[in-house]
């Protein structure tokens, strides 16, 4: 009884801090990003530290000691419970023809608890955000004589988060598995209209508040067998996000007033405001991935893998109407680690998992007839925090680095040159043990 009690506590500890941490999320992302603009934002990278560096490889990755949520089918390959969560600290460099600008991004990344039920069965619950919403973009119009120069300023913020719940089921070499996503969050977007020309004429101010819910569903497939002399392990995977739509409940609000630039806040002048709700809909794509994974089942000191993400973009639909702006991308993954010896307790640096990858995405966006690919070199390490013989319970420290760019500056467009650093934390311990009492 004292076991069933210890082992209720702890679910209940995760939890909590998994929802502190979704609250989190959304009060500490700071990251100016223009396109962000477009779409429901910048989607979040679903990988966990350990898949970010090693090239954002995850739909043939299994793991005793880590969680892969990408192909629920994975977690059949857990020996033990982990706790992972990890802190991102982002650096990007905004470039166009003649100007540059520099803006950052730290925020709580994920939180997963997942756990091994027997030989066949697998858990996870997680939550991390889905996309995020947070842009500051400026624009000067010429109008007729009477009205001058109109400028514009186009202000967001909000975002998805995503909280999931899934698991896996394993039979001679198959593993399948799914994972149920629900899907919450809200955004404000506001555009004002200036007319410095005019005299004593108001700031005209719309601005959107979007609240947005609803399931999304994914399922994941692996195959494994050993190879050869049986000192390696081949690992085929493939997952399917199935479309699927999210209610939106939006608020429009037209006001004249002053703006504050500075502030990004808007005052109403003492007029009368209209506004109106409508009810909607987003219909989010499906998205299908292949990739293979070698690992090495003697030594234990190397794996690598290789992906293939088709995401169909050009489905995307709000309110029934696509956006002209997006289309289906290829994203391609390419990645792998090695540890030196893992069992070495006399030498930490042999014991460190190295890891290395790149990956190379069309990207779903396409603005003025310009392609605005995304690639990026990546890298990273395993630093045990205890080590344990039996294996029972031990943490390790997870650092992934991302080198990349996204976009282009031909017709005045914006590229993004990028650091991305992953802090991660993971906790591994042995939960369903019986007592022996003698």
């Amino acid at each position: 009884m004292k076991k069933i009690t210890h082992f209720k506590y702890k679910i209940v500890l995760i939890f909590i801090t998994m929802l502190i941490g979704q609250t989190i999320v959304a009060q500490i992302v700071n990251q100016n990003n223009p396109y962000s603009f477009f779409g429901i934002g910048e989607l979040h990278n679903s990988n966990l530290a350990i898949q970010r560096s090693m090239g954002q490889t995850s739909l043939a990755f299994r793991s005793p000691v880590h969680i892969n949520p990408n192909n629920p089918a994975s977690y059949t390959a857990l020996k033990l419970t982990a706790f992972e969560t990890a802190l991102d600290f982002n650096g990007f460099r905004l470039n166009t023809d003649d100007q540059t600008g520099r803006t950052s991004q730290v925020g709580l990344s994920y939180l997963n608890l997942a756990f091994p039920i027997n030989k066949f069965l697998g858990a996870s619950v997680g939550a991390r955000p889905y996309s995020k919403i947070n842009y500051f973009l400026t624009e000067e119009r010429n109008n007729n004589e009477d009205v001058g120069t109109e400028n514009l300023t186009y202000f967001g913020k909000g975002g998805i988060q995503q909280v999931n719940m899934g698991s896996g089921f394993a039979y001679k070499g198959f593993s399948i598995g799914f994972n149920a996503n629900y899907l919450f969050g809200s955004s404000t977007k506001l555009i004002v209209s200036e007319y410095p020309d005019v005299i004593g004429a108001f700031d005209i101010a719309q601005s959107t508040t979007s609240l947005t819910k609803g399931f999304l569903w994914d399922f994941g497939a692996q195959y494994y067998t050993q190879l050869g002399a049986k000192n390696m392990v081949l690992t085929l995977g493939a997952t399917a996000k199935l479309a699927g739509d999210l209610t939106t409940e939006n608020t429009d609000i037209w006001e004249r007033g002053f703006f504050n630039e500075g502030n990004l806040t808007f005052e109403n002048g003492g007029f009368a405001s209209t506004s109106n709700s409508i009810t909607g809909n987003i219909s989010l794509p499906n998205q299908y991935g292949f990739g293979f994974m070698l690992t090495d089942t003697i030594a234990n000191k190397w794996r690598f893998g290789a992906d293939v993400l088709l995401s169909q973009w050009a489905e995307y639909k709000v309110d029934g109407i696509t956006d002209p702006n997006l289309k289906n991308s290829v994203k391609i993954s390419i990645g792998g680690s090695v540890t030196p010896n893992a069992n070495d307790i006399n030498n930490y640096w042999k014991r460190l998992n190295y890891r290395f990858g790149a990956y190379y995405n069309t990207n779903s966006l396409q603005l003025r007839e310009t392609n605005l690919p995304e690639y990026g070199i990546t890298f990273g390490m395993g630093m045990p925090l205890r080590f344990r013989n039996d294996l029972r319970q031990f943490a390790r420290l997870n650092l992934s680095f991302d080198i990349g760019q996204r976009g282009s500056t031909n017709q005045n467009l914006i590229s993004e040159n990028y650091i991305k650093t992953t802090l991660g934390f993971t906790f591994n311990s042995k939960w369903f043990v019986k007592r022996r009492y003698y």
